[in-house]
C-alpha cells in the first residue's frame, strides 16, 4: 500500500511539473517606439505612372492595433487606385538582433523568414505567386 501511494504521489509531482509553464515573454521598452503608428489613418496623394500600372489618384485607409502580446503592430488597409481596388494586411515588430542602423524593408527576407518559420509562407521567390504582375514587376526596393 505504502508503494501505490508512493508511486500515485511521484506520479502527482511528475504531472505538476511537466504542466508547469514558464512565464510569457513581454514586450522590451523599445517597441512602445511603435504606439505611434497604432491608431487610423487616411492618406490621399497620387501615384505615379510605372509597372503596376498608370498613375492617378489614390487614398488608402489604415486601421492599425497592437496584436495580443503586443510584440506586433497590426495593420488593416483598404485603398483605391486609379488601377483598382484593394486591401490589405501587415505587421510591424521590432528586430532586437538587428544592428543598430539597419534600414527596415531592405530585403524583406526578416519578413518572409518570420512567416516560413511559422509555416505561413515561404522564402522561394518561385514559389510566391503575385497577381496581376510577375515577381519581377512587383518588387521594390524601400531604400531609406
Amino acid at each position: 500500500m505504502k508503494r501505490a501511494s508512493a508511486i500515485a504521489i511521484a506520479t502527482i509531482l511528475l504531472i505538476a511539473a511537466a504542466s508547469a509553464q514558464p512565464p510569457a515573454p513581454k514586450p522590451g521598452p523599445e517597441l512602445k517606439k511603435l504606439d505611434y503608428f497604432a491608431g487610423d489613418w487616411t492618406s490621399e496623394g497620387d501615384s505615379k505612372p510605372g509597372p503596376m500600372g498608370p498613375g492617378g489618384k489614390m487614398t488608402m485607409k489604415q486601421d492599425a492595433k497592437w496584436m495580443d502580446g503586443g510584440f506586433f503592430v497590426v495593420f488593416h488597409s483598404t485603398f483605391k487606385t486609379a488601377v483598382g481596388n484593394g486591401t490589405g494586411i501587415a505587421l510591424m515588430g521590432y528586430d532586437p538582433q538587428a544592428r543598430k542602423g539597419t534600414k527596415p524593408f531592405v530585403t524583406c527576407d526578416n519578413t518572409l523568414l518570420l512567416a516560413e518559420g511559422h509555416g505561413i509562407g515561404t522564402t522561394d521567390l518561385k514559389r510566391i505567386e503575385v497577381r496581376g504582375v510577375s515577381i519581377a514587376q512587383a518588387l521594390y526596393r524601400f531604400d531609406a
